[in-house]
C-alpha cells in the first residue's frame, strides 16, 4: 500500500521528499521483487492527490485524511482487494 501524499512539509516531522517521492517508487519496486504485479498495490498516493497535491480537501491538517479521505482509501483498498 502506497501511503497518501504529505501536503505540508515537516508536519509531524515528516519530509515530503520521502513520502511523496521515495515511497511511491520504492513500494512498487519491493512488490515486484516479491513477485507481485501492479494490480496488488493499493495506491493511496495517487488516489488522494499524488504529486500535484490536488485533493487538499480530503485532509484535516495536511497529513491525516478526513472522513471523505478515509472513504477514498477504503474504496481504493476494496477495489484492489476484490479485483
Amino acid at each position: 500500500m502506497v501511503p497518501p501524499p504529505l501536503y505540508i512539509e515537516g508536519i509531524c516531522h515528516l519530509r515530503q521528499c520521502i513520502i511523496n517521492d521515495t515511497l511511491p517508487k520504492l513500494i512498487p519496486m519491493i512488490a515486484k521483487k516479491l513477485g507481485l504485479d501492479e494490480s496488488h498495490i493499493i495506491d493511496n498516493f495517487s488516489a488522494l492527490g499524488g504529486h500535484d497535491l490536488s485533493c487538499p480537501e480530503l485532509f484535516h491538517d495536511g497529513i491525516h485524511p478526513n472522513d471523505d479521505g478515509y472513504a477514498v482509501i477504503a474504496q481504493n483498498a476494496f477495489k484492489t482487494v476484490t479485483s
